[in-house]
């Protein structure tokens, strides 16, 4: 009789088994996200560029909810999958590409009061282009304060003025470097110091390819964010709130007045925040003179909740502030366009796993193919949307002919075992 049950139980028990395995439960893939933005894409036909990969840059509010690192960034497509990306961050690539050209002095002329001279910059090999965007002098030790026309040529013969700056040095502020406005392929440069009675000289020059310069543009946005500043104890400290826990590299002061005064930038808990460059903010607006400085540049770009200027005032009045913007720098997504009819970028979740995917293998050769640009729609809080609902493909044991295979055997042996049961009783 034990036997008889068991053989029952067992076939009751394979059932159950295959009706829990043929079962496919609805899920949500996104479950802890919290937020997501439509990517919109669109048609393929619609973009001239062949390319199958696409981009798309981050903007404020992904930063304010996802997390710092951006580890909980995914991409969905309309299936429900996740989509391979990689992050694209101007700055972290063009850390160290600094291309350094020297030069050798070639000429100084004496022309009226102004001084002409020229540099012959030297290729790094022969039958290369020379490029920049940066040329930077070696300052003479005795204060002075020029005004510079910078100058450009192919054969030293023919000019075509490309910048106008000044260069100084004066009591702890100086000024060595110009930065050009594009990048320039010219062998010769001609520097003409305006008014240089003194006779102010530059005898070595060095021009810059500096593609971290050239990238931070277009990675870069501008905002004007909100401040609250408080004067005490000859000091002024101006706190300014980031709760987007934007990347910022740059905080630009407008001030008024005539003014030198030394600084600091510290984060909430009053530790000193790195600063390339002298720590002073001055503006010196004179018949002799006329140099400005309001800006403070960060080593690296810094993604905290709140930055604090601390101005030391020393006996005089606080400084007029009329407002202050910020310069942050913004990361891009790239992933593959393989036709899904709509993406959506999905962040907000404290507990994911930065992804690993061999796109990133991958980046050197699709950025030569430059990505056509996305946007990023409106903003949408997944938990109060409807779960989505994965229909997953049926494996081969799923399907309904197996159902009606598996069923039709097991009451097969369900009728034989009752039949053998019943022959029993009659004997």
């Amino acid at each position: 009789m034990l036997q008889k049950s068991s053989f029952v139980t067992l076939l009751v028990s394979i059932l159950m088994l295959w009706i829990n395995l043929t079962c496919v439960s609805a899920q949500d893939p996104l479950e802890g996200w919290g937020f997501s933005k439509p990517i919109q894409v669109q048609d393929k036909s619609q973009y001239q560029d062949k390319s199958q990969y696409r981009s798309v840059y981050l903007d404020e509010a992904v930063y304010a909810k996802s997390r710092g690192d951006l580890a909980d960034l995914r991409i969905v497509d309309a299936e429900g999958s996740f989509v391979p990306y990689y992050i694209e961050s101007g700055y972290a690539e063009n850390l160290a590409k600094d291309t350094v050209y020297s030069s050798k002095l070639i000429s100084t002329i004496q022309k009226d009061n102004d001084t002409l001279i020229d540099f012959q910059i030297t290729p790094l090999q022969e039958n290369t282009d020379i490029q920049g965007n940066l040329l930077k002098v070696t300052l003479p030790p005795q204060a002075f304060l020029k005004y510079v026309e910078v100058s450009g040529s192919h054969d030293g013969n023919q000019w075509e003025v490309v910048e106008k700056s000044t260069l100084y040095n004066t009591e702890k502020l100086e000024k060595s470097s110009i930065e050009l406005s594009k990048l320039y392929k010219f062998s010769y440069y001609r520097l003409r110091i305006i008014d240089n009675v003194e006779k102010v000289a530059f005898t070595q020059l060095k021009l810059h390819h500096n593609e971290q310069e050239s990238r931070w543009k277009a990675y870069t946005k501008n905002v004007t964010p909100g401040y609250a500043q408080v004067h005490d104890n000859r000091q002024t400290k101006i706190t300014v709130p980031n709760d987007q826990r934007l990347k910022v590299k740059k905080l630009i002061l407008n001030v008024e007045g005539n003014f030198r005064r030394a600084y600091d930038l510290l984060d909430i808990n009053g530790k000193t925040i790195p600063i390339g460059g002298l720590k002073e903010l001055y503006n010196l607006n004179f018949k002799d003179i006329q140099i400005r400085e309001t800006s403070i540049r960060l080593t690296s770009p810094i993604a905290l909740e709140q930055l604090v200027i601390r101005i030391n005032n020393e006996d005089n009045a606080p400084l007029h502030i009329r407002g202050i913007s910020i310069e942050y720098d913004i990361d891009k997504l790239v992933f593959e366009d393989k036709g899904s009819k709509d993406y959506r970028l999905v962040y907000g979740n404290p507990n994911a796993v930065k992804p690993k995917y061999e796109i990133v293998g991958f980046k050197t050769h699709i950025e030569k193919e430059n990505p056509p640009l996305t946007t990023l729609g409106a903003e949408l809080g997944l938990k109060n949307q409807t779960p989505v609902t994965i229909e997953k493909k049926p494996s081969w044991f799923q399907t309904k002919w197996f159902f009606n295979v598996v069923i039709g055997l097991i009451s097969l042996m369900l009728i034989v075992y009752l039949m053998q049961k019943l022959n029993r009783g009659k004997k």
